[in-house]
C-alpha cells in the first residue's frame, strides 16, 4: 500500500520523464492525479485519453476536448473513432459541440452505419 501511496503522490508533481511511465499505470486514481500535474504535456495527455481502458472520469476529459473549440480538428477526429456509437449520437445532438466538429461526428456515424446517418432516429 505504501508503494501505491507514493505513486499517487508522485503523480501529482513528478517530472515529465516520470510522467512518461505513469501514463501507462493500470490504476485509474494515479491517472486522475496526473491531470493535476503541471508537467503533463499535451502529448502525454493524448496518450491517456486514447487508452482503451479509460474510466468514465477520463472519458469526460475526452468529451470536454471534443467540445472545446480550441482542440485541433484532427485530434477531435481521432477521439471520435474511439467513442461508442450511442455516445457519438449524443455528441452530434449536443449544442455545445463546435459546428466545425459536427461534420466529423456525422462522417464517423455514417462510416459505422454504412449509410447516411439520420439524427431523428
Amino acid at each position: 500500500m505504501k508503494d501505491l501511496d507514493r505513486t499517487l503522490q508522485s503523480a501529482l508533481a513528478c517530472s515529465e520523464e516520470e510522467l512518461k511511465l505513469l501514463v501507462h499505470h493500470p490504476f485509474m486514481k494515479v491517472i486522475s492525479n496526473l491531470f493535476c500535474n503541471s508537467n503533463l504535456t499535451e502529448n502525454l495527455m493524448l496518450i491517456i485519453v486514447n487508452r482503451r481502458d479509460i474510466s468514465p472520469e477520463i472519458l469526460d476529459v475526452q468529451w470536454s476536448l471534443i467540445r472545446n473549440s480550441h482542440t485541433p480538428l484532427a485530434r477531435a477526429a481521432d477521439f471520435l473513432k474511439k467513442i461508442k456509437t450511442g455516445h457519438l449520437s449524443e455528441l452530434y445532438a449536443d449544442p455545445g459541440v463546435p459546428s466545425g466538429t459536427k461534420p466529423f461526428i456525422y462522417r464517423e456515424l455514417m462510416d459505422r452505419e454504412g449509410r447516411a446517418y439520420d439524427p431523428t432516429r
